[in-house]
């Protein structure tokens, strides 16, 4: 198997990044609120990207894992072929498994999402790993990814920085 490395972003300077993350947060909000019909209709006939949160890390770390979960309202199988961020060199999509008595982690080419049906990238199963963090994930700060799709294409998606999940409600 081969990683899901996506090369390296060009560096954007620190206002532009700002840019964009207000962008994704005036365009979320847009969502939530109802201000944009187009918006939700396409969410609730094709993707819906949703509960997503990066682990923190601490200084001179230079990987973390990264978990969201995608419903595939459509009648098409689609498929999570990569992605690529501003806060890391690479992007790579892992599955954890039991080897003996021991948890390890290997990347995958892709994670496929039936048909009506969900994937949730969590702790103990697939999971997003930024690779080559250019610096640390501080918790209550966030990260913008663009993440691939076989048939979606790019998707843009905000991911929150936490120190632990959030506890199920």
């Amino acid at each position: 198997m081969r990683p899901i490395s996506f090369g390296l972003r060009p560096r954007h300077r620190p206002h532009k990044i700002v840019a964009v993350l207000a962008a994704l947060s005036f365009s979320s909000a847009l969502v939530g609120c109802g201000g944009d019909e187009d918006a939700r209709a396409r969410a609730t006939e094709g993707l819906a990207l949703t509960e997503a949160w990066c682990r923190a890390t601490p200084q001179g770390a230079t990987t973390t894992s990264c978990f969201f979960t995608a419903a595939n309202n459509s009648a098409q199988e689609e498929r999570l072929t990569g992605g690529s961020t501003n806060a890391a060199d690479g992007v790579e999509v892992h599955e954890t498994f039991v080897d003996g008595n021991v948890m390890r982690m290997r990347p995958v080419e892709a994670v496929t999402i039936p048909a009506r049906g969900a994937v949730q990238l969590a702790p103990g199963g697939y999971v997003m790993r930024l690779v080559g963090l250019k610096a640390p994930l501080v918790a209550g700060t966030a990260v913008p990814a663009q993440l691939t799709f076989e048939h979606a294409g790019p998707q843009q998606l905000l991911f929150p920085i936490r120190i632990e999940a959030e506890p199920a409600s």
